[in-house]
């Protein structure tokens, strides 16, 4: 016992280590983005409502605080029934400490408080005293109701999504400007800034995309395409020379999944950041960053190798302004730099195709190899990590929810062309390859640990080669690959508890037990493995049930049988003793009859067979064995003949004198005390057993 004890310890252990850890993964460059409203990543939760709302604790006027909520696609949250205001009453008194503006304002023409969204009326539930005609705007007092108050003061707020981005409404107008009569000064034009001033410090790591707040208005123009130069084509190459295309390019593995020995198969998730430069493009955007749809522009012409059995995108259910559901491709992203510096970022999930090699099992190691292929002159450009603060590959150890552990990363660049018998234009011309020593990262979720910071975005230890080749140019039957190799090494203590363990537990239990055990751990599910539900129910028999049910007809019988004793010795009675003892013989051997259930008869269907049911109830009334008694002698009359003068007859010779039946009427009597005697014995030890 205390082995299996032992054991069952370990085997909880290895469950707990066995758990994913899943840590959230970080995005290289990070964006709001203006197309998408109402976007959890911006703060918007639902709070277990059915609307979506946003908290935001910076104190503004009640005209900014509207704005604000319009930019991001809703307005200042109002009630419209009591539950909603209890909701907001909710939000004001636990997630604020002062008073809280609300989408409602007075109509001063009308005289008549409305909501912001349409001007509708609205549901007042006002604090004691309240309205005081201190302004036309409304505030949330924490703990009491509405109150009224001026507008320009400032509170924070609650925004309610309404899933479409508007320009004004009942709360908000925007200013209107008129041209002054005197003449102005045209207006300043902005320089775009060289390209290789961003370019250059975008590769080396010093500059990363900053947070867009473009005008609402140009973003729109730059969405239906009004804002591309005149005679742009994304159709065509941003340069026209015929030398390469440089796409500055970095790689972040997010996500490494289960490797399937049976079908080699690897899921993962990679994030690649391209960069490049478009000089059609300079000056298009008027400052800063532009996020633009990827459809929009010009992109690499880009596909993943043979070993790559599936690219699926990330996509996220989006409600539109026009209440359809639609799906919104967070895989492809891209912003503009007013420079003509573009950043492309594809995410993609991928299902690999890896050689798995099982020589070596458990203490296996396995690579696996990501391609893809750039075409129409596109060459990747890569800095090692000792050049740049951006290195060519990172990885998210924390997130390697696998059986293997990484423990190597390898990023390479080559040159390769359509004719697989020239082999001089398939050469590498960069690699870097960095090995990681990382498993603690595995539970850096719940470790409070100093060396867990850079699990997220990992480099390693790396070592780099450049210039590997010479550089053939871009011809029309060469193109470029990035390959990306990933060395994995099995975890040996999930081996150890996910296999070994359970099957020595399975081998020591049969030992000890001498007895055929079968006990499946399975460590991925198959086609011919199934699991079973057990329900095992515990019966205590009823001692009532059985008493009334069994023992007290038993009882019955056995009391009925002691008649035989008290019974005569004529040729009556002893037919009634041999049919007593016969009757109690069979009741008790047939007495597993008592014990079925008994079969419910309509009254119709006894009456329709009296000869069954008649003579049953006969023969349990104990009155039937009065039959069987002596029958009183019948009076007759006795003649007697008076002796003659001779001698009688002599008696009949050889007929005996009768016998005297002593004998039998002891063994009687003794039988009256001793059989129910020992029956009560008989009682009493087994009702004791049976209880004690």
């Amino acid at each position: 016992m205390p082995l299996l004890l032992v054991l069952q310890g370990l085997l909880y252990f290895g469950c707990l280590l066995c758990g994913t850890v899943a840590q959230n993964s970080t995005v290289v460059m990070t964006v709001s983005s203006a197309d998408q409203p109402c976007l959890p990543a911006d703060g918007w939760d639902e709070y277990g409502s059915t609307s979506m709302y946003l908290l935001v604790q910076e104190a503004q006027t009640h005209e900014q605080a509207e704005l604000t909520c319009l930019t991001k696609g809703g307005h200042l949250a109002m009630a419209n029934d009591q539950d909603e205001f209890n909701l907001l009453m909710g939000f004001a008194n636990d997630h604020f400490s002062s008073d809280i503006w609300m989408g409602t304002k007075k109509d001063e023409d009308a005289g008549e408080y409305k909501h912001c969204n349409n001007g509708s009326d609205p549901f007042l539930s006002w604090c004691c005293g309240e309205p005081n005609d201190s302004g036309a705007c409304v505030r949330i007092k924490r703990g009491y109701g509405y109150a009224d108050i001026s507008c320009p003061s400032e509170y924070p707020f609650i925004c309610e999504c309404t899933w479409m981005i508007q320009e004004s409404s009942f709360c908000y107008t925007p200013p209107t400007t008129t041209a002054p009569p005197t003449t102005t000064p045209p207006p300043t034009t902005t320089t775009p800034t060289p390209p290789q001033a961003v370019a250059g410090p975008f590769a080396l790591g010093l500059i990363e995309v900053e947070d867009v707040d473009a005008d609402w208005q140009e973003f729109l123009t730059w969405r239906s395409g009004e804002s591309l130069p005149p005679g742009y084509d994304k159709n065509e190459s941003p340069r026209t020379d015929g030398e390469w295309i440089d796409v500055q390019t970095t790689v972040h593995i997010k996500r490494v999944d289960w490797l399937s020995e049976k079908h080699a198969n690897l899921s993962m998730t990679v994030e690649y950041n391209i960069a490049w430069i478009d000089e059609r493009l300079s000056g298009a955007v008027s400052e800063g960053w532009m996020p633009l749809p990827p459809s929009l522009l010009w992109s690499p012409a880009l596909r993943f190798g043979n070993k790559v059995r599936r690219a699926a995108s990330i996509t996220k259910p989006r409600v539109g302004s026009s209440g359809v559901a639609e799906e919104v491709n967070l895989s492809l992203k891209m912003w503009l730099h007013n420079s003509g510096f573009i950043v492309y970022q594809m995410t993609k999930v991928l299902k690999v195709r890896c050689n798995v090699d099982l020589h070596a099992y458990p203490f296996d190691d396995q690579e696996c190899p990501v391609k893809l292929h750039a075409y129409n002159g596109v060459r990747f450009t890569l800095l090692s990590s000792a050049q740049s603060k951006r290195p060519p590959v990172t990885s998210d150890a924390g997130n390697v929810v696998s059986q293997f552990q990484l423990v190597g990363a390898t990023l390479e660049s080559t040159y390769s062309t359509f004719f697989r018998n020239n082999t001089d234009l398939v050469c590498p011309y960069f690699r870097e390859a960095c090995t990681y020593d990382v498993e603690h990262c595995l539970l850096s979720s719940l470790l409070n640990c100093s060396a867990c910071g850079d699990c997220a975005k990992h480099v390693g230890t790396c070592g780099y080669d450049v210039d590997i080749c010479g550089d053939p140019g871009p011809t029309i039957n060469t193109y470029n690959t990035l390959t990306i190799r990933l060395k994995l090494s099995r975890r040996l203590w999930f081996y150890a508890f996910r296999t070994f363990v359970p099957t020595l537990m399975v081998t020591l239990l049969h030992k000890q037990n001498k007895q055929t055990s079968k006990l499946v751990f399975l460590s991925s599910p198959a086609i011919n493995t199934y699991t079973t539900l057990t329900i095992r129910l515990k019966l205590s028999r009823r001692i009532w049930f059985y008493a009334f049910r069994t023992f007290v007809p038993t009882l019955m019988v056995v009391v009925l049988s002691w008649m035989a004793p008290w019974m005569g010795f004529e040729t009556a009675a002893v037919i009634g003793r041999v049919s007593l003892g016969v009757s109690a013989l069979l009741t008790i051997v047939m007495g597993a009859d008592l014990k079925q259930p008994m079969e419910f008869e309509s009254w119709e269907k006894q009456l329709a067979q009296p000869k069954v049911v008649i003579p049953r109830a006969r023969f349990c009334r104990p009155s039937y064995l009065l039959e069987y008694l002596p029958p009183q002698p019948r009076p007759r009359t006795v003649r007697f003949r008076l002796p003659a003068s001779g001698p009688g007859p002599p008696p009949p010779a050889g007929r005996p004198s009768p016998r005297p039946a002593r004998l039998s009427r002891k063994l009687d009597r003794a039988a009256r005390v001793l059989i129910p005697g020992l029956f009560l014995v008989f009682c009493v030890a087994f009702w004791l057993y049976y209880f004690l």
